[in-house]
């Protein structure tokens, strides 16, 4: 099975061992997920981006940090209108301290979420807790108060990091005392 992304056309997916029985619909592949279930016990993926195999998202982050380590990552525009610029190596750097600060509060295995916009603090937020110290539960910045909730009781996560504005909201599902949560964590 090879499968391209969009967002990285060179990016290539391949499930590595037996062969996947599959069927086309029109130009896209489909998969029988119950073949692929009776066929394997643990699916072993590896990752190929620029002829180099990755086990996982820890191994990209630390070759993007070397290869394109003085290259632009992000681009933040300031509220007095400057610029501030982030470089891979940067990016690489802040998921790692944020990482081992979750890390040493004993965050390890915990299942976080992370809500908030699309910003810096959010993208180290969430590849921190990717990166192997827990399972991450990304939610999106628009949800009301009630789904909110409901996420946080499905996934039963132990950990949020959010924004300021979502502040309140946070305050009231906390206060009912309905979820798993134990830890608050504000990006701000």
């Amino acid at each position: 099975m090879i499968i391209k992304p969009r967002f990285l056309a060179r990016t290539v997916w391949l499930v590595r061992s037996k062969t996947i029985p599959y069927f086309r619909i029109g130009n896209r592949l489909r998969f029988d997920i119950n073949e692929i279930n009776k066929k394997f016990d643990k699916l072993q993926i590896s990752i190929y981006m620029n002829n180099k195999e990755y086990n996982n998202m820890r191994e990209i982050i630390n070759d993007i940090s070397v290869t394109y380590a003085n290259k632009n990552a992000f681009i933040i525009k300031n509220f007095d209108k400057t610029y501030k610029y982030i470089t891979f190596k940067q990016f690489a750097e802040d998921i790692r301290y944020l990482g081992t600060a979750l890390l040493k509060k004993g965050l390890k295995g915990k299942k976080i979420a992370v809500i908030g916009k699309n910003r810096y603090e959010w993208a180290i937020s969430y590849y921190a807790v990717v990166n192997g110290l827990g399972i991450v539960v990304p939610l999106d910045k628009g949800l009301p108060e009630q789904e909110i909730e409901n996420s946080l009781i499905l996934s039963g996560a132990e950990v949020i990091i959010f924004e300021e504005k979502n502040y309140e909201p946070i305050k009231k599902i906390l206060d009912k005392k309905t979820t798993k949560l134990k830890t608050l964590i504000l990006i701000y």
